[in-house]
């Protein structure tokens, strides 16, 4: 019997979000774990890989435009491959409302443009690294935070990440039940690929919904 292989594509900014995709892959003890950073390199095929893990961080307001892009070269097969987590990373899911999926405006988003329905899906917190920024990102992070209710205090380097949870979640879905395989439409994705309309926009969210600070 073949060992399983688990696909993590990943788009971060200052680590948060590939750490976060590491310690769900720490659940897949037994697997062959392969690592895509999307911001550097494209999507390989899905088809020899049993599970696809998706990570990515939003900052200001928008999910990795790169990544998006090569998410599109390869929807086809996203949208028929057994069995595909995608998951967002940003500081807003540090308050329990926003870190409903569901209820998440900007993941929302990007699966009604992409057309994609993936079966699981889920939002973790980032992390907050004031000494990390440029002096226009603080001053940019500060502004979201008065908004947001959250810390505006330059020193302040917190980690919101509940670590707990995503290791619960990578168990979870390491442990359930590997589903067949699925026709594919090929790989050479929609005509969409180069619609990536307003990902380059500045947006500063009135919800505080900011950046996964990878």
């Amino acid at each position: 019997m073949s060992t399983p292989r688990l696909l993590v594509a990943y788009a971060s900014h200052d680590g948060q979000t590939r750490r976060i995709a590491e310690a769900i892959a720490a659940g897949f003890e037994t697997w062959q774990v392969t690592y895509c950073d999307l911001r550097r390199e494209p999507l390989p095929a899905l088809q020899a890989h049993d599970r696809v893990l998706v990570a990515l961080g939003i900052r200001y307001g928008h999910f990795p435009p790169q990544a998006v892009a090569r998410l599109r070269v390869r929807i086809n097969e996203l949208r028929t491959h057994p069995d595909v987590a995608l998951i967002g990373v940003c500081l807003s899911a540090r308050k329990p409302r926003y870190a409903d999926p569901q209820r998440s405006a900007y993941l929302q988003r990007l699966l009604r443009r992409l057309v994609w329905q993936p079966g699981r899906l889920a939002m973790f917190a980032g992390a907050l690294r004031y000494p990390r920024y440029r002096w226009w990102e603080q001053r940019l992070m500060q502004l979201v935070m008065l908004v947001s209710g959250g810390p505006t205090n330059r020193r302040t380097d917190t980690e919101y990440t509940d670590w707990r949870t995503v290791r619960r979640f990578g168990l979870e879905w390491a442990h359930s039940p590997i589903l067949p395989a699925t026709g594919t439409d090929g790989c050479e994705g929609d005509n969409e690929t180069t619609r990536v309309r307003g990902d380059h926009a500045l947006m500063i969210p009135g919800e505080a919904e900011w950046e996964a600070r990878r």
